[in-house]
């Protein structure tokens, strides 16, 4: 093999910032038009965009980066040709898709950058997979998964590309469709990529590994059952509701005997991190907590109906996990990777992004909780906006005070 160290990691780290910026932005805009008039953008399509820009621009950007050091950390000489590659036609179609979405909407422009990320997508599956033949680590079987839930939510998407080309929407499969792709993005390839960086971060902590692989099997075995939990609004049968309970207990259990082992090597490391680090590591941890006690509150087909009967619920669940746990995972990362050059000033606005992040949170669960009992709390969507303002404010700071290293 070739030594090609091509790919200058703190760069992307650092577009992808750019990037989470854009998303920011058009957060923003999105909720300045619920609380004022804006015509000159059409909200649904503003919503389209800045959610595929999230998932491929942002979430799933800066993960390739952090899977592909992670295959130069175990694979020095491993020619990076390929992924620099993928980099940047991935970094051309998440731009495109704001394009086309904003402009457009659903249309064939729109989709045409939906396929390509969809084969951009397969493409890194696959050399990833590729190149990962031979290793032996902890992390392994989390990529593995994660890529294999990647190529699973696809179906979700080619589905919604058919019946929007055909001009024929069935409204369950439609929700069904954008549910399964969701899902299996969130808590499939978002999720288990994450592990898998943290895990990779932290196995010299880890005494006895052999314990996640029941961890392992756990995770992914609900993950694929907990799907149902999207669609229990089809009214399913009692089985279904029962398998879809156990997906939720064994994705439960897998988090309790995580933590539990994690539990003393987390207690080494903390000693080396700043405090504040110490602190959104706890509410990580309470974040996906609550994401999966929800999980299993749903499963009561009254609480289901509810949930999905609501709006704000939905958004307030879906910002807790793309937001207060998978952006925050990344910032953290980010944070800690020691790729990207930080003063204490820098530091201090990257605490002030994610404390936004969980204020936004808070807020947006009060919103969701309150339209369950019908309780209008004056002027919620105003601070919203200006919570949103203040985290584009933050994030615009720590890209401008990030140094890029040269590598």
């Amino acid at each position: 093999m070739i030594l090609e160290n091509s790919i200058n990691t703190s760069f992307w780290l650092k577009l992808s910032l750019v990037n989470l910026l854009l998303v920011a932005v058009m957060g923003v805009l999105m909720r300045y038009k619920i609380c004022f008039e804006f015509p000159m953008l059409d909200q649904k399509n503003l919503q389209l965009a800045h959610s595929n820009f999230a998932f491929t621009g942002w979430v799933t950007q800066t993960l390739m980066v952090f899977m592909i050091s992670y295959l130069k950390q175990h694979f020095p000489l491993l020619k990076m040709t390929a992924y620099l590659n993928m980099l940047r036609v991935n970094s051309i179609v998440a731009y495109g898709t704001i394009l086309t979405f904003v402009l457009a909407g659903y249309s064939l422009s729109s989709i045409s950058f939906l396929v390509l990320t969809i084969l951009i997508g397969f493409w890194f599956a696959i050399q990833f997979i590729l190149d990962l033949r031979g290793l032996r680590d902890i992390s392994v079987n989390w990529f593995r998964a994660a890529l294999f839930y990647m190529s699973l939510s696809t179906i979700g998407t080619f589905s919604l590309a058919y019946m929007m080309l055909d001009k024929h929407i069935d409204q369950h499969m439609y929700l069904a469709s954008i549910y399964w792709y969701l899902h299996f993005q969130y808590n499939g390839w978002f999720f288990f990529a994450c592990v898998g960086l943290f895990l990779n971060a932290v196995r010299s902590y880890i005494p006895d590994t052999n314990k996640l692989r029941l961890i392992f099997y756990l995770f992914f075995a609900g993950g694929i059952i907990s799907y149902i939990l999207s669609v229990l609004w089809l009214n399913l049968s009692i089985g279904f509701i029962v398998l879809a309970a156990m997906g939720a207990i064994l994705q439960m259990w897998g988090w309790i005997k995580l933590v539990l082992l994690l539990k003393q090597p987390l207690s080494l490391l903390f000693k080396e991190k700043p405090a504040f680090f110490r602190f959104v590591f706890y509410v990580l941890g309470l974040a996906i907590t609550v994401k999966l006690l929800l999980q299993l509150g749903s499963t009561i087909p009254m609480v289901s109906n509810l949930a999905f009967g609501y709006r704000p619920v939905v958004i307030a669940y879906l910002h807790l996990i793309l937001l207060a746990i998978i952006s925050v995972s990344l910032l953290l990362f980010i944070w800690l990777s020691g790729y990207l050059r930080y003063t204490k000033q820098t530091t201090l606005i990257m605490g002030v992004v994610i404390t936004l992040i969980y204020i936004n949170q808070v807020v947006l669960g009060i919103q969701g909780m309150t339209s369950f009992v019908n309780i209008v709390v004056a002027n919620l969507n105003e601070y919203l906006l200006v919570i949103a303002i203040l985290l584009v404010l933050s994030i615009l700071r720590l890209v401008f005070h990030l140094r890029v290293k040269v590598s």
